[in-house]
């Protein structure tokens, strides 16, 4: 997860499951989930 305060980003790896060994080259972070609370009200904040 990353943030700057107001705005969060979730990530999850992707990667070939078949493969033998792996590098961090073939290991890629997609964006899963996001939330910006500058654009939610308070109650929508909190969870």
């Amino acid at each position: 997860m990353v943030t700057d305060g107001i705005r969060f980003v979730a990530f999850a790896p992707r990667f070939p499951i078949d493969a033998a060994s792996l590098s961090p080259a073939d290991i890629e972070l997609k964006e899963i989930e996001s939330a910006n609370v500058d654009s939610m009200k308070p109650d929508e904040a909190y969870y």
